[in-house]
């Protein structure tokens, strides 16, 4: 009854793939993330992003089921490298959620949201800042449907405070 009844979500992934991320802290990631992805209901809907230099779409939104067999290996074989655009990932991510739930509210479909960012919480980009990402990319008020931003923090030096504002605003 409660499979029947449960609400589908859609998690979108967001790792970070930059240099500050190698050795073990990309292995433990990318274990967990891949870990993460079996346990997965088949009918939710996953995204993933990575960021580095940039932001990269990993993997298109999509069932589980239809996934979840290639995506996993895809993300073991990750490294890391370039520097780190936290920001623009974490406003690609808030936009992507917005859009897939602007989408599926237009269909009639109520789901739960929710962007997993698994990072050690520095930006050295820049671009957009930290002010311009929680302004302009962040809702002014969590909302009750809304999406919810799960940080994940990696390394004894993660940028815990900023990690923790980012789970706070959603």
């Amino acid at each position: 009854l409660f499979l029947i009844t449960k609400r589908k979500a859609t998690v979108i992934i967001v790792l970070d793939v930059s240099t500050s991320m190698k050795k073990d802290k990309i292995k433990t990631a990318t274990a967990a993330t891949a870990e993460f992805l079996a346990r997965l209901d088949p009918d939710d809907e996953v995204a993933v992003l990575t960021f580095s230099n940039d932001v990269v779409i990993l993997s298109e939104p999509d069932t589980v089921r239809n996934v979840v067999e290639g995506l996993s290996p895809r993300i073991l074989t990750l490294t890391a490298d370039g520097r780190t655009a936290l920001y623009r990932a974490v406003c690609r991510a808030t936009a992507l959620a917005g859009e897939l739930q602007a989408e599926d509210e237009a269909q009639g479909e109520s789901r739960l949201y929710g962007i997993v960012l698994l990072s050690d919480g520095d930006d050295t980009t820049g671009q957009p800042t930290e002010t311009q990402m929680f302004t302009t990319c962040l809702p002014a008020t969590a909302e009750a449907d809304g999406f919810k931003i799960f940080p994940i923090a990696f390394g004894d030096a993660a940028n815990n405070p900023l990690l923790s504002r980012l789970a706070l605003a959603t």
